[in-house]
């Protein structure tokens, strides 16, 4: 039973037994027969005005609503997981029906073709780049189609509401703290106090450099200079996102070079750089909420909300909110980006004051984090405390 059909039972269930009690209560004299009258009527008419409110309580029902989801594989510890999930939860509060189809990325758009030819859906969802062109396409054969594209920009479309995060703010953010914490030279995790000696050097990885994430990696960047303008930043590439084996290589260089913390936007691939940091007894702060990992080796995450993000346009949407032609953005300034700490790592007092500082002066529109590596070039800003 969805929730809109739960909340309407309940509704009349409860009034049902108000009726029952005023239809049970012992015979009133002749001159109070109307008042009973009167009773009955305004349950009568409760019913019926709580049916209308409950019927009516978004512009476009959820249950009369059909979600298509196409991912290309479940289980990335990445886009497909967060888009899947997030849909899912959101299906889960609203109450709509939802099909989705997980498939290699070639196949995808014969799967797009066959979702749209059905003409059974009234929002499809779709993963960033992939098989956009021919979602863009579509407007011509099935113009009533509507796209959510997760974790891309793009504008024009008017059957098309794209969801794009702030990667630079949360590279930003991860940058802070990796700074802080490695200047610190100790810390202690899960009741265990490790210390190291400074090195004021750091690791950064990323899957594949592509303008869609490239910038978590100057946010970072931007955020380690930021904290320590002197700081030196190996940068790996992986160019796969699922190539674990290749990511323990980089990552064992940048361990080899005295790092003693590392950043990653590195998809899957990053399983094989945390094996090489956790043998090495070095840490990692990881993009997204992949703290569950490792609760050693991985000590926070900077990450997006994909939650958030799919509650907050299901929400709009079903209010009868569709940004067509738009991007939409998210970060920590709409609660769907985070920081997150590993549950058994306590954080020093002066280095929590700092993140909240930092994060206040984000949301605040104080500190724009570069985007591209040219704006990574002129950004000059200091933390002044």
């Amino acid at each position: 039973m969805d929730n809109m059909a739960k909340r309407l039972t309940a509704v009349i269930l409860t009034l049902a037994m108000a009726f029952a009690v005023c239809a049970c209560a012992a015979p009133a004299a002749p001159a109070e027969a109307p008042a009973e009258a009167t009773s009955e009527e305004a349950v009568e008419e409760a019913v019926e005005e709580a049916v209308e409110e409950t019927a009516s309580e978004y512009a476009i029902d959820p249950a009369d609503t059909t979600v298509g989801v196409i991912v290309q594989k479940l289980g990335d510890k990445s886009l497909s997981d967060m888009t899947y999930n997030g849909v899912l939860a959101a299906q889960d509060k609203y109450g709509f029906e939802m099909d989705f189809t997980e498939c290699g990325e070639t196949d995808m758009a014969m799967v797009l073709e066959d979702y749209l030819a059905s003409e059974e859906y009234d929002l499809l969802v779709i993963m960033s780049y992939h098989v956009f062109d021919e979602a863009n396409a579509a407007l011509e054969t099935y113009p009533d189609q509507k796209f959510v594209v997760f974790d891309y920009q793009a504008e024009g479309n008017p059957n098309i509401v794209a969801q794009k995060f702030n990667k630079n703010e949360i590279g930003f953010m991860a940058g802070v703290f990796t700074s802080v914490i490695e200047a610190k030279g100790e810390l202690t995790l899960n009741g265990t106090k490790y210390t190291w000696e400074p090195t004021n050097k750091f690791g950064a990885m990323i899957g594949v450099e592509v303008p869609t994430t490239v910038d978590t990696i100057t946010g970072f960047y931007a955020g380690i200079q930021y904290m320590n303008p002197e700081a030196e930043i190996l940068y790996t590439t992986v160019g796969s996102w699922a190539d674990q084996t290749k990511a323990k290589e980089l990552a064992q260089t940048t361990i080899d070079a005295g790092c003693n913390f590392m950043f990653h936007n590195a998809g899957g691939s990053f399983l094989g750089a945390l094996e090489a940091f956790k043998e090495a007894g070095k840490f990692c702060v990881v993009y997204d909420d992949t703290l569950y990992l490792d609760s050693n080796a991985i000590i926070a995450a900077s990450a997006r909300d994909g939650n958030a993000v799919f509650d907050r346009f299901f929400n709009e949407y079903f209010n009868g909110t569709w940004n067509g032609g738009q991007t939409e953005e998210n970060g920590f300034f709409n609660g769907c980006a985070k920081f997150l700490y590993q549950e058994g790592l306590e954080v020093p007092e002066d280095i929590a004051a700092v993140m909240d500082d930092v994060l206040a002066k984000i949301q605040a529109g104080e500190i724009a984090a570069p985007s591209t590596w040219e704006e990574l070039e002129t950004f000059d800003l200091k933390y002044d405390g």
